[in-house]
């Protein structure tokens, strides 16, 4: 079941396709049952080089720092955040 209540809540996620930790990342959030918006690297470059990042994934998280990588302890952490706003 989606957490539907959160959806005004911006979960960003900035990969590329030949990425293993962003498919990872994208099953993780899928798995807690958020939805997220996919920003494609190749497609979202100056808006992805803006954050000051140059490895993927990237994960953007309302009200708190990006995460980079696969770090299930953040994203758990940042979700949560989310359910408790």
């Amino acid at each position: 079941m989606r957490k539907e209540r959160w959806s005004m809540k911006k979960v960003i996620v900035y990969s590329k396709l030949s990425c293993p930790a962003c498919l990872s990342v994208k099953s993780y959030i899928e798995g807690k049952g958020f939805e997220y918006i996919e920003r494609d690297i190749t497609v979202y470059e100056e808006e992805f080089l803006s954050l000051g990042y140059r490895s993927v994934p990237v994960i953007v998280i309302d009200g708190h720092e990006p995460i980079v990588g696969f770090n299930p302890i953040a994203l758990e952490q940042a979700l949560e955040g989310l359910e408790n706003e």
